[in-house]
């Protein structure tokens, strides 16, 4: 049984009309300065027909140079899809690339990571669904190719020193340097569309100007390379524990728009290196989107009394206690990460999660799958960091402290890896 592909394609400008605070760096305040790039909105229309019975099924990954998306967004662009082209919430992909340098795109968090703009929202979610109409009316048929190499920029964050785990570079750590890289080819035998993942923090500079960091830098230079008219989205992979190798004297430092645009460039060279060398062929299997909600438990939460002493408090533990108490059912409310399982091809497809998963679920994933899997982060929301076991015993940042950045009541229980494992389990039928 042959499955036709068909793509549709845009790219559309998200830059805001005016300066707007920028999220990611909690010393960051005010509107930004500057725009160092542009950021975009790079969507693809993904259609699969049945050669035999004519039955269709369309799907929609939309890569967008921001921090991530806000749970709110994603209800009404997925509403909006089924709505008007009767896309279903299991088919819609809304990914950002997690660069820290764009506007804050999400409600549920504290001021400190940057304040919201809900008339920006509302123009950004209007730009998205107009990329897509647009892309619909670009309809196309493809084949399809993929290639692999590695990328060596990504280093380790977490090292224990004098006892403590710091947020510091750690060569001995095992991550994945793999840039993965999709090629739609039209039958002109021209490159349509690509699709590259890697998995590394966007935290390169913390200018205040605005900024599509190295994930846009390579894509930029990627559709310059390909003729402007190819748009080349980008994925981020489990990159909660990972970072760009900016290091001086064994330790992390920020960069410079220089050192952005070098590391663009970088990834990209390697992405060109990839559609330079022979690509393995992938056979079009018909559209598949399923999505799976897991409840992620915590070890413990602070109840209203301890609230209301934190909120007492300057900096981020007043800001994060002022958010909870807000809300009327903190001591029963768990963190929902809701993974969707998306695939258009036979041998190839993508996992994607709501959060921050460090390095470790992502090579699980990809090692227990033969590499037919890859982990995507950062799409359909943002529940904040998901550490491991072993992250968790250890402390540090993004076990112990980011926590309060993203508004949840208390750490992540020790059991979630386990729990984490067992469902991709079912979900990927291993």
């Amino acid at each position: 049984m042959a499955t036709i592909l068909r793509i549709g394609i845009n790219k559309t400008d998200i830059t805001p009309l005016s300066p707007l605070p920028l999220a990611g760096f909690g010393h960051r305040r005010g509107p930004y300065e500057g725009i160092a790039s542009n950021i975009y909105a790079r969507t693809l229309v993904l259609e699969t027909t049945d050669s035999n019975t004519n039955v269709r099924t369309q799907g929609i990954i939309v890569s967008a140079d921001v921090i991530w998306w806000g749970m709110d967004s994603v209800i009404r662009l997925q509403e909006e899809c089924t709505a008007r082209w009767g896309i279903s919430k299991e088919r819609c992909l809304f990914h950002a690339t997690h660069s820290h340098g764009g506007p804050q795109t999400a409600s549920n968090m504290t001021p400190t990571v940057g304040e919201i703009d809900l008339v920006y929202i509302g123009w950004l979610e209007q730009q998205v669904l107009g990329g897509i109409q647009a892309a619909m009316q670009r309809m196309e048929q493809v084949t399809v190719e993929h290639g692999a190499a590695e990328c060596g920029f990504a280093m380790h964050r977490r090292k224990r020193i004098n006892g403590k785990i710091e947020m510091a570079p750690n060569p001995d750590e095992t991550i994945d340097r793999e840039v993965n890289v999709v090629r739609f080819v039209n039958a002109s035998n021209r490159t349509k569309a690509l699709l590259f993942h890697y998995a590394c923090h966007p935290t390169t500079s913390d200018q205040q100007r605005l900024s599509s960091e190295f994930p846009g830098a390579a894509s930029e230079l990627l559709e310059h390379r390909l003729g402007d008219e190819t748009p080349a989205l980008f994925l981020q992979g489990f990159s909660g524990d990972v970072r760009p190798n900016l290091v001086k004297e064994e330790q992390f430092y920020r960069g410079t728009q220089a050192d952005i645009e070098r590391l663009g460039q970088e990834l990209a060279d390697v992405v060109s290196g990839v559609l330079c060398a022979p690509m393995r062929s992938m056979t079009p299997a018909r559209l598949c989107g399923q999505i799976c909600p897991v409840e992620l438990p915590y070890q413990q939460v602070s109840n209203r009394e301890q609230l209301e002493r934190y909120a007492l408090m300057d900096g981020i533990e007043g800001e994060w206690a002022a958010l909870l108490m807000k809300q009327s059912d903190v001591q029963n409310r768990g963190a929902v990460a809701y993974f969707q399982y998306f695939s258009f091809a036979e041998q190839l497809g993508f996992l994607t999660a709501n959060g921050e998963f460090v390095s470790g679920y992502g090579l699980w994933i990809k090692q227990r799958t033969q590499g037919r899997v890859l982990a995507v982060g950062y799409s359909n929301g943002m529940i904040g960091y998901v550490p491991t076991k072993r992250q968790l015993e250890e402390g540090g940042y993004e076990a112990a402290v980011s926590y309060r950045y993203f508004g949840l009541p208390g750490t992540f229980s020790y059991e979630i890896e386990q729990l984490l494992h067992d469902e991709w389990t079912t979900l990927l039928d291993l």
